[in-house]
């Protein structure tokens, strides 16, 4: 099912593991993102918010069906040769135990369908976290940055709601 209207709300502060960016350094206690991240976001007219890392919080509010998801841009970048790479995630699950063979094949076979991005699995101690993620280009014009958004936020929040029915990210 496609989400066409997308209404972005200002962002809860989730917890996240990212570092600054390399030259924004924070003032006092007060965490800077990557200033390309935020010159997007703001062109594009996005609520946000800042964690602690520096990671950029954006939740979006679908209009249809009432429902709600979280996606996170990581400030802190990878190379990979000339390029200058970031993640841009959003949850889609939470286990407090190995996810089931049934999950993770569910979640393998979705990748086949996806022309953007995969679903990784994060491990935080015992639990295990199913998130959909893709990696751009850090430098990305704000186009970009808005349809990953949209392929992150409405792709995690599908696969939350067949795999679990509930509205929790």
């Amino acid at each position: 099912m496609k989400r066409t209207a997308l209404v972005f709300l200002l962002a809860l502060i989730l917890g996240g593991a990212a570092a600054a960016q390399i030259g924004d350094t924070p003032v006092g206690n007060t965490p800077v993102g990557d200033a390309r991240v935020r010159e997007a976001l703001e062109e594009l007219e996005l609520n946000y918010e800042i964690d602690a890392d520096g990671d950029y919080k954006v939740i979006v509010e679908f209009e249809e069906g009432g429902r709600s998801q979280v996606a996170i841009i990581n400030s802190r970048t990878e190379t990979l040769r000339p390029l200058e790479i970031r993640e841009v995630w959003s949850p889609a699950f939470i286990s407090d135990r190995k996810l089931k063979g049934k999950v993770a094949n569910r979640l393998l076979m979705d990748n086949f369908e996806r022309k953007l991005g995969a679903w990784q699995i994060l491990t935080n101690g015992d639990q295990q976290v199913a998130v959909f993620s893709v990696k751009l280009a850090a430098d990305a014009a704000p186009a970009s940055l808005l349809t990953t958004l949209e392929a992150v936020l409405t792709t995690a929040d599908q696969m939350e709601k067949e795999l679990l029915g509930t509205d929790d990210f």
